[in-house]
């Protein structure tokens, strides 16, 4: 497995609107990869996430992630589940 390269295990797309100094809040459904071990977490290899959100014209309005291999959202878009990508969000081929 290639260390350098992430695979994109799920995309939740939502669609919301607020009021000044309303809140919101979504739950995303659980993902398990074959690397998971109950009970046990080994580090943000198996753990990670990027919260991208975008305002009517199409303007990042908030951008959160919890964990620092990506160096932007450039291009989070255009991703593709079950693809494998590097850092700068390029596919990559990565064999077991």
């Amino acid at each position: 497995m290639d260390k350098k390269a992430f695979e994109l295990l799920q995309r939740v797309p939502e669609s919301f609107s607020l009021k000044p100094l309303q809140e919101f809040t979504s739950d995303s459904p659980e993902v398990v990869s074959a690397w998971d071990n109950p009970g046990a977490i080994f580090g943000e290899k198996y753990k990670g996430g990027y919260l991208v959100v975008k305002g009517p014209g199409g303007e990042v309005l908030v951008e959160k992630s919890v964990t620092a291999f990506l160096e932007g959202t450039a291009g989070l878009d255009g991703l593709s589940e079950g693809s494998s990508y590097d850092k700068k969000l390029k596919p990559l081929v990565v064999t077991p």
